[in-house]
């Protein structure tokens, strides 16, 4: 019979807030990175990414993080159909340090979150009969009410022929036998849990746990012991985590194991190795491979997550996973061709308008006897321009604004960098790159516009650039302008070049639209053959008409596939913005001039896209 999905997987999805500050005591952290996080949610993406069809069952608040956390199972290919909103209920939080090589402290803040409200009704036998298997998380069972449900959808599955897999998942803290402040304590001795436990461990198919997870759910005191206990109960295949021993996999209804071989490896951070040793051991599990084969899967899986920062943004991809366990000593490879799948597979035909002119206004204000003030609203009014415009399937749409103007966390956006008209280039106040970023927001990414000159010094302070943003997370865009338009794109491809020798891979390079086909083939060579190649190219507007603009726009776009849209300002509100600092328009008319241009340029749907 075929099924929809391999993996259902039920119970925590929440949101994890990640150090950004190594080696620092948590109360002094200052920055966090925020990723999905929770177990289940963690193992879901894991699967997805090594490419098992997933699902996940479970409930999120209704806010803000709620809806992260469903962007993030959708973004990952991860079905949410039976992801409830729960209007009672907050979304599960945990806040994460970073001190290897053994300091990893946390805080839950999980008090009645919606996770825990999963009910009989979220969860039906047809759902369930569209998948191979159900995963389990041992958390599910530390309230009475959440591990009636566990036990009910285990029944369901198992009616319906499912494998059922339980994670062990324990957090003593999150059973209440644990403070508040030892989040990071992985054993306390605790009855309830182990009898708990102890009730669907018989019904279960696979159980993996660590050393002190198989000790408490035994109920003894070493891991002999608790493997003794533990089969006692169940003919499961037991997996035993064991960290960078690797694991140990004790065959159905016996007690012979094998010992599977490490991969070596620096650790960084080692919250969410468990999770991702999991999805690797069930790629294979799921796939019907030799036990020996699956314990191999989830050592890479598990040893690659440990070198990176958070948990279910750094699972691997499947391609990327069979080059490592191919050439575990190259992980700067792995890495790279990580990033070139995470590029490729995101965002397709992107929509942005930029109004981050910062001369221009103040030239057109000084022309009209304005000040900065009127400056300010005109900028409000294209931002609430742009937030009124339908969006069409399949373009993502985002801004460019300067310093000054507050971005909606909603949209991709960027925020400008550069001192105006500088060349060679300079940051704004004056400063280096990671102290501008430093003062931001973590979800703003950057644009920096660059001029071309004869010597291109600035290339240096684009990779001071470069650096900054890698360390900070962030997405950046880079625009070349060669104001001597004689020369074509020639020497924007000299540049780009440049900066590729100097190992400056931008995300983004925003270019002039010039038909100048030996330029922009080359610039494909480039691209092609880059150590971590771009997510695309973008074409900006040149201060060309909106009918000039779109013929160039979608001729450009169906030669070049690495065209993936543009980035356009003046010609979407330049004439908006003259008529109404002159006062021969009011604000309503601004707006509807303005969305009438911007929807103009994003109807064009290039055939390669």
């Amino acid at each position: 019979m075929n099924k929809k999905f391999d993996i259902i997987c039920m119970g925590r999805a929440a949101v994890d807030l990640y150090s950004d500050d190594i080696g620092v005591a948590l109360e002094d952290v200052s920055r966090f990175s925020k990723y999905l996080g929770g177990c289940p949610a963690n193992i879901a993406v894991g699967c997805a990414r090594l490419g098992l069809r997933t699902a996940m069952i479970t409930r999120v608040g209704d806010e803000a993080m709620g809806r992260f956390v469903r962007k993030a199972l959708l973004k990952e290919g991860v079905d949410v159909s039976f992801v409830k909103t729960d209007s009672k209920r907050l979304t599960g939080l945990v806040i994460l340090g970073i001190d290897p090589p053994d300091k990893f402290p946390l805080i839950f803040y999980r008090e009645n979150c919606a996770d825990m409200a999963i009910c009989r009704e979220d969860i039906t036998g047809e759902f369930l009969s569209q998948s191979h298997s159900l995963l389990i998380s041992g958390t599910q069972c530390s309230q009475e009410e959440s591990f009636s449900v566990v036990k009910y959808a285990i029944d369901q599955g198992k009616k319906l022929g499912l494998k059922i897999i339980l994670d062990i998942d324990y957090r003593p803290v999150l059973w209440k036998v644990s403070g508040h402040g030892e989040g990071e304590n992985r054993y306390v001795e605790n009855p309830n849990f182990s009898k708990r436990i102890g009730e669907i461990i018989p019904e279960c198919n696979l159980i993996v746990g660590t050393e002190e997870e198989f000790i408490a759910a035994g109920n003894v005191r070493n891991v002999a012991d608790a493997v003794i206990a533990i089969r006692k109960k169940t003919s499961a295949i037991l997996v035993l985590k064991k960290g960078e021993k690797g694991c140990e996999v004790y065959y159905p209804g016996n007690f012979d194991s094998l010992q599977s071989t490490p991969f070596p490896i620096t650790v960084l951070n080692v919250l969410g190795a468990g999770d991702a040793f999991l999805s690797g051991f069930l790629s294979g599990f799921l796939k019907n491979l030799p036990l020996e084969m699956c314990a191999k899967l989830g050592n890479a899986n598990g040893a690659l997550v440990v070198t990176r920062h958070g948990c279910s943004p750094a699972m691997p991809f499947k391609e990327e996973l069979q080059l490592f366990i191919e050439n575990p000593g190259n992980l700067d490879k792995v890495n790279e061709l990580h990033i070139t799948i995470e590029n490729s597979r995101d965002l397709k035909i992107i929509s942005l308008l930029a109004f981050d002119h910062r001369t221009y206004f103040k030239e057109l204000a000084l022309h009209h006897n304005e000040d900065e003030h009127t400056i300010s609203e005109f900028k409000k009014l294209i931002f609430e321009s742009f937030q009124k415009i339908p969006q069409i399937d399949g373009i993502t749409y985002g801004i460019i604004a300067d310093e000054e103007y507050p971005i909606d966390k909603e949209f991709l956006s960027f925020r400008c960098i550069e001192k105006p008209e500088s060349s060679p280039l300079e940051f704004i106040g004056e400063r280096n790159a990671k102290e501008i970023l430093n003062d931001r927001p973590k979800e703003q990414n950057v644009k920096v516009l660059c001029y071309i000159d004869e010597d291109m010094q600035s290339v240096e302070k684009l990779k001071e650039l470069y650096c900054a943003t890698q360390e900070s997370g962030r997405s950046l865009l880079i625009e070349l302008i060669d104001r001597d338009v004689i020369f074509g794109l020639q020497r924007v491809v000299a540049v780009i070049d440049m900066c590729l020798q100097k190992e400056i891979f931008p995300d983004w390079w925003k270019l002039q639209p010039i038909h100048d086909e030996d330029s922009w083939k080359r610039i494909a060579r480039l691209i092609d053959t880059a150590k971590i190649p771009p997510k695309g190219v973008l074409l900006l507007g040149g201060n060309q008409s909106p009918k000039e603009l779109k013929k160039n726009l979608r001729t450009l776009s169906e030669k070049y596939p690495f065209i993936k849209g543009s980035a356009i300002g003046r010609t979407v509100w330049g004439e908006a913005a003259i008529k109404w600092f002159a006062k021969h328009i009011d604000d309503r008319e601004a707006m509807a001039m303005i969305q009438k241009e911007f929807l103009s340029l994003t109807e064009i749907s290039p055939s390669n896209l």
